[in-house]
């Protein structure tokens, strides 16, 4: 019996010590998938204790992998849907449904459920164990994100219908990720609520200043942002328009300063919560100030994002600027507690 047990004692310390460098070498192959598509949030990421750190890189290479859904499958809307649909499957089944719940239910996708995992969802069982308080409320957070991409298939290309639907999808998308990564800290009650909401609205501004920056990217894939209002005050026809040699002209310049001042405006609503935020916080809500410099960038050029798409390095996420530049003035910010 007691060799039994230090048999059965072996065998667990092993399946921990494999769980353990499995989960380490996710987040490596998650850290290498964030620097290439998204410098700025792996900058970010970089300047967040060790655990927020992890919290990080696995929710942007998560929001990476579902991303890049909408720009692949053949641009074929059915297969984008049953692709985004089993990463939904797979995160409900990754995590709780209620705090300290169990997981695994009827409807966890084989990766989920212990199979071959992608490193995104391996990373993010280690940076939300079950067992966490947190993970049940990043559970919800990421299948509405994951449920708004679905929706955005849907559309298949089509704009937006309304400005209120397209801050919608720019807070079910950025603000859940920031939220989710607000869900990684200690704090609780009040002092919890207060990051959360300047995370939904940080996160939004955020995704919407991303979708502006993708403008010329979409547009060649036959996808348009620009919500129908203001395609109609504007005079926008159609994504085509943002394709010709002017990249749509004072039609088009009208739209990106709509989008850009709605972005600007909630950005604004989160820096206006600093006060209230701890300084954990305050630095998970960097990523504002790339987002702020695209913006910032973006009025410089007389609102013309499509230059912008076609000039810069990174799309236009640090325009003019070098990775040193940004490391700098991202760790001047964190220093100072200002995003």
């Amino acid at each position: 019996m007691v060799e039994g047990g230090r048999l059965q004692a072996a065998a667990r310390s092993v399946a921990g010590l494999r769980a353990a460098t499995s989960s380490v070498d996710a987040l490596a192959l998650c850290a290498a998938q964030v620097r290439q598509y998204d410098p700025p949030g792996y900058a970010c990421a970089l300047l967040l204790p060790p655990q927020q750190r992890r919290a990080a890189l696995a929710l942007s290479a998560l929001n990476c992998e579902t991303a890049r859904v909408l720009d692949g499958a053949g641009q074929d809307a059915q297969l984008q849907r049953m692709r985004l649909h089993w990463w939904r499957d797979a995160v409900g089944g990754l995590l709780p449904e209620t705090a300290g719940g169990s997981v695994g239910g009827s409807r966890a996708s084989a990766a989920a459920a212990g199979g071959a995992q992608p490193p995104a969802l391996a990373a993010l069982a280690g940076a939300f164990p079950p067992q966490s308080d947190a993970a049940a409320s990043v559970r919800r957070l990421l299948l509405r994100l994951l449920l708004a991409r679905e929706e955005d298939a849907v559309l298949r290309g089509a704009p937006p219908p309304s400005t209120e639907a397209l801050l919608l999808y720019c807070r079910s998308t950025g603000g859940a990720l920031l939220q989710s990564l607000v869900h990684s800290g200690d704090e609780q009650g009040a002092q919890l609520e207060a990051g959360l909401a300047a995370a939904a609205a940080v996160g939004g501004g955020c995704s919407l200043a991303a979708l502006l920056r993708g403008s010329l990217a979409h547009a060649s894939r036959g996808r348009l942002y620009i919500p129908v209002d203001i395609a109609q005050t504007e005079g926008l026809t159609g994504g085509a328009q943002l394709l010709r040699a002017d990249g749509g002209g004072d039609v088009a310049r009208g739209c990106f300063r709509s989008l850009a001042e709605l972005a600007e405006g909630l950005l604004a609503e989160g820096r206006a919560a600093r006060g209230s935020l701890s300084p954990l916080q305050r630095r998970m809500l960097l990523p504002a100030l790339p987002a702020q410099r695209y913006l910032d960038a973006l009025r410089a050029s007389g609102w013309d994002a499509i230059a912008l798409g076609r000039g810069t390095q990174w799309g236009g996420a640090w325009p003019g600027g070098a990775p040193t530049a940004l490391h700098l003035r991202l760790g001047f910010a964190a220093m100072t507690g200002r995003f």
